[in-house]
């Protein structure tokens, strides 16, 4: 019973760390995914959480079914070095496979210079489709921060947002996230409106000192990736 257990375990943890490995394959930038409120299923955090700890799940279930097995396993591993001992071709040739992916990655040599630029590519595909903040962590600033650093008169802001019949406590200091969830919107399209009402005069302040703004943003303001 136990051993069924623990092979079935070790078996299905893997498949979904393949799974979850996936999924953080084609997961937007975190900048995109929590501005654009992400998910396939799951959000790009609980993607990462999941990750972890289906992980670690398999770590530990890898070492139990190992110690259940040693005796096999060993058997297996001396039969395996007497005919290594006997024809080395193989475990040369998978020792060499796995250094040609390492040392290839960190050579940017193909196919894995590919692989690693098609994820580049779905990073760029989705900030194109989903959306950039303004400014780092902008979803969760306040109305306040968030209208300072566009040169937005957040008054002005929550005027058009309780004309529009919005949801949720329209205040200066309330959070961007918050009222975005309130009304059923992602930060993005919450942006999208306060640009249309506003007529688009969206004026980035380099020099607000608002969450994200440090160092890095002025880059992104002057056009540097």
């Amino acid at each position: 019973m136990i051993r069924k257990v623990v092979s079935l375990t070790t078996a299905f943890s893997f498949l979904f760390l393949i799974i979850s490995s996936v999924m953080l394959y084609i997961v937007p930038e975190g900048r995109v995914a929590y501005w654009a409120d992400w998910s396939i299923i799951f959000t790009k955090s609980q993607w990462g959480d999941l990750h972890i700890t289906g992980g670690t799940l398999f770590v530990v279930f890898g070492i139990w079914h190992t110690v259940l097995n040693f005796k096999a396993i060993a058997n297996y591993c001396k039969a395996a070095f007497d005919a290594q001992r006997r024809n080395p071709r193989p475990l040369l040739v998978s020792l060499l496979i796995c250094l040609f992916v390492y040392a290839g990655t960190l050579l940017n040599v193909p196919p894995m210079q590919q692989l690693v630029s098609w994820n580049d590519a779905i990073k760029d595909y989705q900030a194109a489709k989903h959306g950039e903040p303004p400014f780092g962590h902008a979803e969760t600033s306040s109305l306040r921060q968030f209208g300072a650093f566009l040169g937005l008169d957040v008054e002005g802001m929550i005027a058009a947002m309780k004309k529009a019949d919005f949801k949720g406590n329209l205040q200066p200091d309330s959070v961007f996230q918050d009222i975005a969830t309130a009304n059923d919107m992602t930060p993005q399209q919450l942006y999208d409106f306060i640009l249309k009402s506003s007529g688009g005069a969206a004026r980035p302040a380099a020099s607000s000192a608002t969450p994200g703004s440090g160092i890095g943003q002025g880059k992104r303001l002057s056009g540097d990736k």
